[in-house]
């Protein structure tokens, strides 16, 4: 089918391949999906993360790797925010390793593919396309809902969850499935105000 579209986006290396063959802009907006490898810093050595302008500049690679080849290598050059909108403070915040859909216009600059200044914004993050639950990362967690919307979305990729845990259940024999140094791992649930509802739209298992 047809590439670059919502239902198949671009991977990395195909939108550069893409971009290549351009000579310019494109007449389009396409969607490219791929995962946060660098963040660029500004003039003075700060990452450019979300801030005042609404925008920000980061690459982003296949693999989350960032190879300095730019075959391999996306610019996503001064993005706006999710619903196509300036960042405003307040809103979750990127990170190296996020995985992300953008969509907008892209265009071949001097030797770089990249998106065009302001033309494209951050469609997807972690599985979301609305960060008030979080977007599953260290700094903005996913609460229940927002890990719940990122599964629905078809995310599989590492994700932070925050909770409070509101039911450890027994095992076959009764045991709580707590910690202990037999398995070395444990099996709760957890939701966002301590309580079991026993919903899987409140409850989370931490499997």
């Amino acid at each position: 089918g047809l590439q670059g579209t919502l239902a198949n986006p671009f991977s990395v290396e195909d939108v550069i391949a893409y971009c290549n063959a351009l000579g310019g802009e494109s007449g389009n907006d396409v969607f490219v999906k791929g995962k946060i490898s660098k963040i660029e810093p500004d003039k003075n050595g700060n990452p450019q993360v979300f801030g005042s302008y609404g925008n920000a500049t980061f690459w982003i690679s296949d693999d989350g790797v960032f190879n300095d080849d730019k075959s391999k290598d996306f610019e996503c050059y001064r993005v706006l925010w999710l619903g196509n909108k300036k960042w405003a403070e307040g809103n979750a915040q990127i990170s190296v390793g996020d995985e992300v859909m953008i969509c907008g216009k892209v265009t071949f600059y001097n030797g770089t593919a990249e998106t065009s200044g302001n033309k494209a914004y951050v469609y997807e993050i972690n599985g979301v396309n609305d960060d008030a639950y979080g977007i599953g990362s260290l700094e903005s967690p996913f609460k229940i809902s927002g890990a719940m919307s990122a599964i629905d979305n078809g995310f599989r990729g590492n994700a932070y969850v925050a909770g409070i845990i509101s039911m450890i259940p027994n095992d076959k024999n009764g045991v709580p499935q707590e910690f202990n140094s037999n398995n070395g791992n444990a099996t709760f649930w957890i939701s966002d105000d301590g309580v079991y509802n026993n919903d899987l739209k409140k409850d989370f298992e931490a499997y």
